[in-house]
């Protein structure tokens, strides 16, 4: 079983979308994975029909097996996924605490919970960094990091780059554009300046722009079920096909 993190170091780059819509995909293939939330805005489940208002999720003090299955009979969806959870204040500090002291613990929890067969875990990880996201970047077996194709997000290269750098094999890391709109020539000229900093590393498609994304997540449904001849559905059938030849199947 292996462990994708998808991450962003900034908020706004569609990376949730991505990551669920990616996960669909591989679903729709038949490649088994399995969708964790480890963000505290508790967006990934909603692409997957979660009741609005449930509170189960990672953060809670204990996630068993047992109330997983308890989960999946509340909120029944196709593609296995486990929600981050409604919480707090004083959790989240109970959750940034016990990170803190143990951020290994987050990836031997996954792999307990995650179901038989599983393949991949796919983890989307909150724009920020923390304890658990140190430890995802230094112990998952691959990480994709999504971009957005403007200046903040090129201003965050250089700390994406200096994270990524404590992974020992360079070669598990890539980038990818999404929110592209070639018409705009301050989007090309960003992405050719993402492209020149970070070589081969950034994928040679981008995702683009498509209105239908957000009308696909209102409706709490996949893009692959809302819009099935989009373009930013092919780009995503190319992504999901990329990470299976180069992270599942290697």
């Amino acid at each position: 079983m292996k462990t994708i993190m998808m991450w962003s170091l900034k908020g706004g780059t569609g990376r949730t979308t991505v990551c669920a819509n990616l996960g669909g995909l591989l679903h729709h293939q038949g490649r088994h994975c399995f969708l964790v939330d480890t963000d505290p805005q508790n967006m990934l489940a909603l692409h997957l029909g979660m009741q609005v208002g449930e509170r189960y999720g990672l953060a809670l003090p204990e996630v068993t097996e047992h109330e997983l299955a308890a989960y999946k009979r509340r909120n029944p969806s196709p593609i296995p996924h486990l929600p981050f959870g409604s919480c707090g204040v004083d959790e989240l500090l109970t959750i940034a605490r016990r990170a803190d002291e143990a951020p290994d613990l987050l990836l031997e929890r996954l792999s307990v919970l995650a179901p038989p067969r599983t393949e991949a875990v796919i983890v989307d990880a909150p724009p920020l960094v923390s304890p658990w996201t140190h430890s995802l970047v230094r112990r998952s077996d691959f990480v994709l990091l999504v971009l957005a194709p403007d200046a903040a997000c090129y201003a965050t290269l250089p700390a994406l780059q200096e994270m990524v750098a404590l992974r020992e094999d360079q070669s598990t890391v890539a980038f990818v554009v999404n929110k592209m709109d070639p018409r705009v020539e301050f989007n090309r000229d960003v992405r050719a300046a993402m492209e020149q900093l970070l070589g081969d590393r950034l994928l040679p498609f981008s995702i683009p722009i498509d209105g239908a994304f957000p009308e696909a997540l209102g409706r709490q449904l996949l893009l692959r079920e809302h819009s099935p001849n989009s373009l930013a559905l092919n780009r995503l059938r190319e992504l999901a096909q990329w990470v299976v030849e180069h992270v599942l199947d290697t």
